[in-house]
Order: C-alpha cells, then sequence, then structure tokens
C-alpha cells in the first residue's frame, strides 16, 4: 500500500504540470463510459476464459462463471498487494477442485508464456502495419523481440529435475513436470493464444476508445501497437494493480508513436479506472457468491453428521 500511495502521489505532481490534459477526464460523456465498460468485462470474460483452458491440461473443469469472477478478483485483491490475486485464485482452486498448487503454478507459467510470447508478436506485427516498416523505432523492435524470445526460451528448454532431495525440491520439481505437461497439450496452448489475441484486440480498442473519449484523434493502429504494453502488466505487475507502471508503458509507447506521452498517460489512466471500476464490482459480487457457496455446504455437512 506504500508502494501504492506513492505512485499514485507521483501521479498527482505530474497531473499538475499538465492540467489541462488530465482536465478532459472530467469530459467524457456517457456513452465513452458505456462502450469501455462493456469492452473492460469483455476483457475480464476473456482472461477468464483463458484460465478455463489451462486448468483443463489438469483435467480440472471449471464453470465460465468461476473463470470471470476469478479474473475479477486476481485483478482486484493485485491491488491490495502485488500479486495477491494469484494467492487468492490459487486457494480458491485448491479448496473447490482440489487444484494442487504445483499444478497452479505450472498452469499459470504456460498462461504467462503463451501471453508474452503472442503479445511480442502481436506488437511487431501491428508496428510494421502501422510503420508499413519504415522509419521503425529501436525501442519497439527491442521490446517485442525480447517478449517473444523471453517466452520462447522456457519453451526450447530440454526437461530438467534438481537432484536435492527435501519437501521443497519434490514440490519444484512437480511443478516442472507439471510445466512440461503443459507444453505437450500444444492444441489447448493454441486455445490461448486466441484467446490471447482476442484480449489485445479488445485492449487497442479500449485504448482508441480512450483516446477520443479525451477527444484525442488517435488512428486504431497505433492503439494496437501500445495494447500489448498494456496487457503485459498482468505478467510483469511490479506494482499494485499495475498502477504508474500501465500508464508509464503506454505513455512511453504513445511518445515514440508521436502521439504523446501525457496523452498517453491519460488515456490509459480512463482505461484503467473504468477497468479498476468492474473489476471490483465483479470482483465482490464473485466472493459474496463464493461465501454464500461454502456456506451452503458446509451447512449439509452439517446436516450430514
Amino acid at each position: 500500500m506504500i508502494v501504492l500511495a506513492a505512485i499514485i502521489g507521483l501521479g498527482a505532481w505530474y497531473a499538475t504540470g499538465h492540467v489541462d490534459d488530465f482536465r478532459r477526464i472530467l469530459d467524457i460523456d456517457a456513452m465513452s463510459f458505456v462502450e469501455l465498460s462493456i469492452l473492460c468485462t469483455l476483457a475480464i470474460w476473456l482472461s477468464g476464459v483463458q484460465m478455463n483452458a489451462v486448468t483443463l491440461i489438469f483435467g480440472t473443469r471449471i464453470t465460465q462463471w468461476e473463470g470471470f469472477g476469478l479474473s475479477a478478483v486476481n485483478t482486484m485483491a493485485n491491488f491490495y498487494f502485488t500479486k495477491a490475486g494469484l494467492a487468492a485464485k490459487g486457494i480458491y482452486l485448491k479448496r473447490t477442485h482440489n487444484f494442487s498448487y504445483t499444478q497452479y503454478l505450472s498452469a499459470l507459467a504456460g498462461a504467462y508464456v503463451v501471453t508474452i510470447i503472442t503479445q511480442g508478436l502481436l506488437g511487431f506485427l501491428f508496428y510494421f502495419w502501422t510503420t508499413r516498416g519504415g522509419n521503425m523505432r529501436f525501442e519497439f523492435l527491442l521490446i517485442f523481440a525480447a517478449l517473444v524470445l523471453g517466452g520462447v526460451v522456457p519453451l526450447v528448454l530440454p526437461k530438467m529435475e534438481i537432484p536435492f532431495k527435501g519437501r521443497f525440491f519434490q514440490r519444484v520439481n512437480r511443478v516442472i513436470s507439471g510445466w512440461e505437461r503443459v507444453k505437450r497439450h500444444r492444441r489447448l496452448l493454441v486455445v490461448v493464444a486466441v484467446l490471447n489475441i482476442a484480449y489485445s484486440l479488445v485492449g487497442g480498442v479500449r485504448l482508441f476508445v480512450s483516446y477520443q473519449a479525451l477527444g484525442y484523434e488517435v488512428a486504431l493502429l497505433p492503439c494496437m501497437v501500445m495494447s500489448p504494453l498494456s496487457t503485459i502488466t498482468m505478467v510483469a505487475s511490479l506494482t499494485p494493480g499495475a498502477v504508474g507502471i500501465r500508464q508509464a508503458l503506454v505513455g512511453y509507447g504513445s511518445q515514440l508513436l508521436d502521439i504523446g506521452m501525457t496523452q498517453g498517460i491519460v488515456a490509459s489512466t480512463i482505461d484503467h479506472a473504468v477497468g479498476t471500476l468492474w473489476v471490483f464490482v465483479f470482483g465482490l459480487i464473485f466472493m459474496a457468491w463464493a461465501w454464500h457457496r461454502s456456506r451452503g455446504r458446509n451447512d449439509l455437512d452439517g446436516e450430514g453428521l
């Protein structure tokens, strides 16, 4: 929370030097809010479907509602502590579906690797399309190449096993074995990749709507280039809720595309704010549903005794 407060303070200081741009937030019309709300809800659903796909690798099937709700809870909890949402999701899957923590870590690894590769390839593709192959900035090429290589390396590494004994090392080896199992399910990994592409496309449209709502005339293709930068913060979230990191990356990308750093920061802030609103709404609803469900099961167990 201290880190989050510091970032918010830094953001407030930055806003004081760009009052006119940030004041545009107050002028957003209702239709733009509705459009962003629909797109954010779609993004939550797509993220949940991805989790459904990777858990199937281990023979665990969760409902669409559970995937949707856990996606919202994951993002919501991350605002309290970085990666707290991953822990909450893992605990739920363990207690509700007996999905072991080692399997969960392996599934996460698979989802993350596919996300990194997909976003790197998409970013490069849309950037090449935007520039028509000319006047390409080295910074973008470096970022997207690093993402692709960072995801490919775990895929091509041979199977390893830690030779040391002990409970901890046994669990690490189980995670590694689970990761090897994930790699063998290429069809489901392709499904996760397709869902990632859809998620990134939705993210690009969200940025486009955000720019337009603020009165900035920005084409759709540059927004598609910046979408992977925003999406990758789900994996490399160094701050609670990725606050500040997402705005900085989109602002930097916006600057490289000659749109303007401040414009990118403000547009990302609007997108992030609307998304945060709905993950808290849906996350709290899911938590209430899960609590009621567990209470009902406990009552049935009590009657059985």
